[in-house]
């Protein structure tokens, strides 16, 4: 199905993936170029994910040439991805390798023990890998999905509680999936949306709040997704926005705090959207944004510390938006300004103050996507510059020997393709180069000899296949 409409002029086509723990996989695929672009949606997809409770974000599309807005925060083949303590990489000739913690068989190898220290091949013929908390999730080149790893609530799909070290089948003709903390979701070919894992408070959306341990049906037509972990929003082929799951502040926004266990409609002509700790942003196809939850640290962006329970609107131009879990949010307007609101102790929002922000501050002037995660701002310039700023709470050790904290960007990286960020970082170049940094306890920057938190780059991987 093809949408003609024409979205916002924008400089640059990003393709963004979040992951249930933090992880966001950015895809710079151009540089500035301003012109108007018809939308092509459809069914061959792609998902993303982000920390904790935050958003996992996905969007479904057939046509190999389609390029999306930015706010629609698409990719279509995700080649790197990162869980809570392990990495994963699709090399050129679409073999899988993986390394990091091992505990629960999250690497797929059932000859390693508790971790792997260097990348270690997997499987072949992988189109696309989405890591979960301490599970991945992989589809392969026909379309069949397949998992491994902790399976505590039955999030593998294979009819079992048991915990996998190897990959075992799920199901088949699946154009994107989406794994979570406990629990995921998958779009199929025919646009069927499709959950499984934990669900104390109905975020499965089967109108029961019964754990699966296999795929069940939830609605149809759908093209984006958002998996909160325990809120969870759909956006159709109509652009209607639909919610189910824990209601307790307003997260769904449908007026009330009454628990959904299916999905209930809550606005019309919406892009894209994007869950946090407890409240949800919505960009509309006039690039206007929407909020609506938790608030009492002005993570919703509208002047107040109230909750609120509609969606109220919030500012204008905005082509990218991420709704974090650390109580503040970010977004990016169409002349590539970065914005960003809530609560930024710590100099989070990079103003160099203790003290929250109610409505959006500006931040940083061409922008072409920006992750957050626990300890940094990862920022992808319009040039494919890669600028890190660290959060004030983390001391930085630079080259320049300074041991300090840090407000300000600092440019680390050029020729950026794609990055995939939670507590610790992949960073993929347009050569086919992977690096790494960050955590590093459990082995999971894959670098021989590296021990403990690396604070720069280092080489993990040539040949790794571009998005």
């Amino acid at each position: 199905m093809t949408d003609s409409r024409n979205t916002q002029s924008q400089p640059a086509t990003i393709k963004h993936e979040h992951t249930a723990i933090g992880d966001k996989t950015v895809t710079i695929e151009s540089q500035s170029k301003t012109k108007k672009l018809p939308l092509l949606i459809g069914m061959l997809a792609l998902a993303i994910l982000l920390a904790g409770t935050g958003a996992l974000l996905l969007r479904a599309n057939n046509s190999p040439n389609a390029i999306e807005h930015t706010a629609h925060t698409t990719i279509h083949h995700a080649t790197i991805s990162i869980g809570w303590s392990h990495s994963l990489a699709i090399m050129e000739d679409g073999s899988l390798w993986a390394w990091g913690r091992h505990n629960v068989g999250q690497i797929g190898c059932r000859y390693v023990h508790l971790q792997q220290n260097t990348p270690r091949h997997i499987m072949s013929n992988v189109a696309s890998v989405r890591a979960g908390h301490d599970f991945t999730t992989a589809i392969k080149t026909d379309g069949s999905l397949w998992a491994w790893g902790d399976n505590s609530y039955g999030q593998l799909g294979d009819g079992t509680l048991n915990n996998w070290s190897i990959p075992v089948h799920i199901m088949d003709d699946v154009s994107a999936v989406v794994p979570g903390r406990w629990n995921t979701l998958a779009i199929r070919n025919d646009g069927s949306l499709w959950a499984w894992g934990q669900n104390h408070l109905g975020q499965l959306g089967d109108g029961t709040t019964t754990d699966r341990h296999t795929p069940v049906h939830v609605m149809n037509d759908v093209v984006y997704v958002a998996n909160g972990h325990i809120v969870m929003m759909a956006i159709k082929s109509d652009n209607s926005l639909w919610a189910w799951g824990a209601n307790a502040r307003g997260d769904i926004g449908d007026g009330t705090t009454v628990e959904r266990h299916e999905p209930v409609h809550i606005m019309d002509n919406v892009l894209s959207i994007s869950v946090g700790l407890g409240y949800a942003l919505a960009i509309k196809e006039d690039n206007s944004l929407w909020a609506w939850g938790f608030n009492e640290t002005g993570s919703l962006g509208d002047g107040t510390t109230v909750n609120r329970y509609y969606p109220v609107h919030i500012m204008d131009d905005v082509v990218f938006v991420d709704a974090t879990t650390m109580r503040y949010a970010v977004a990016i307007k169409a002349d590539n300004t970065l914005w960003a609101w809530g609560e930024m102790y710590w100099g989070e929002l990079g103003c160099n103050e203790n003290t929250a922000r109610h409505k959006p501050v500006l931040i940083m002037e061409d922008v072409a996507h920006v992750s957050s995660n626990p300890s940094e701002f990862v920022i992808t310039t319009t040039d494919k510059g890669l600028w890190i700023m660290r959060l004030g709470f983390s001391l930085d050790v630079f080259a320049d020997g300074g041991i300090i904290n840090r407000y300000a960007p600092v440019r680390m990286l050029d020729d950026v393709v794609a990055v995939s960020a939670h507590t610790h970082t992949l960073i993929l170049q347009g050569n086919g180069q992977l690096w790494a940094w960050g955590d590093n306890f459990w082995g999971q920057l894959g670098v021989e000899g590296v021990t403990g938190t690396h604070d720069g780059p280092v080489k993990v991987l040539d040949n790794v296949r571009l998005p």
